[in-house]
Formats: structure tokens, C-alpha cells, sequence
């Protein structure tokens, strides 16, 4: 969910395989350097990321170009991270919508680096969009 820090987790599932990650509900992820806070920065307005972004900006954690990421995003609706936040893990994500078309929430699938596809076409992926457009659904959105 977004937060007034950034991206905040509110909730996780356990998984089958095993990921080591050091996450819990209540941790704020970075909004450059995660799937999760990549897909906040394509879909939310600007006017509510830019005071996030410019303080990593200020700390030299927003990568030099996230253009392409943002672009690539916005038009497979999946964002995708290999080893951003954590080294070895990969990561996908993307927006659900609630009845106005604004974004509720993001949702984010991990696995290990190499056992994990994180293709943004892949079988993972369209799995992630089938649940997205599911979720958003419930929540009244109708694109």
C-alpha cells in the first residue's frame, strides 16, 4: 500500500520455496530500487511520489535513467526487478485499481534469482496480471 514514506508492506504470504528475505508487514521499500515502488512510480500521480523520490534522490539511491523502467511498466502493466533490494532475489509486481481507476495497491510476486521468471511475458507474469485484473475487479474497476 502506498504510505506517507513510500511503499509500505501490509501483508505476506508464505511461499513453497524457499526465499530468504529479511520483510515484514510495516517495511517501507524503496521506491527506485524495488518492483513494488517502480510500479507505485508508473501508475500513482506524480504529485504524490515526488517528495519520496527526491529524498532517495538525495541519498543517491534512484538509479540514472528509470525512464525505461517506468516506460516498459506502464505498457506491460508488470514491473520486474532481478536482485534490486536483495542480492539473489527477483522480483515482480504490478497495480490494482479501485473503482475510480486510481491505484489501491500493488502486488508483488519473489522468487530466487535464476529458479524465479521474472519475464514480464513469462508464465509468473500473466499469472500476476490475471490476480491483478481479478482484485481490481472486486474493487469496482472496469477498464
Amino acid at each position: 500500500m502506498w504510505a506517507n514514506q513510500g511503499p509500505a508492506v501490509v501483508r505476506i504470504e508464505g511461499s513453497s520455496q524457499p526465499v530468504t528475505m529479511n520483510l515484514r508487514a510495516g517495511s517501507v521499500l524503496p521506491l527506485a530500487r524495488s518492483a513494488i515502488g517502480i510500479a507505485f512510480l508508473a501508475f500513482l500521480p506524480e504529485s504524490m511520489t515526488r517528495a519520496v523520490l527526491g529524498e532517495e534522490r538525495s541519498r543517491d539511491e534512484v538509479p540514472a535513467d528509470l525512464n525505461p523502467h517506468l516506460t516498459n511498466a506502464r505498457a506491460s502493466g508488470i514491473t520486474a526487478s532481478e536482485g534490486l533490494i536483495l542480492p539473489g532475489v527477483s522480483a515482480l509486481a504490478g497495480p490494482v485499481f479501485d473503482h475510480e481507476g486510481r491505484v489501491a495497491a500493488v502486488i508483488s510476486v519473489v522468487g530466487r534469482q535464476g529458479a524465479f521468471d521474472s519475464s514480464p511475458d513469462g508464465v509468473t507474469a500473466n499469472a500476476l496480471r490475471r490476480t491483478l485484473d481479478l482484485v481490481s475487479i472486486r474493487l469496482g474497476y472496469a477498464a
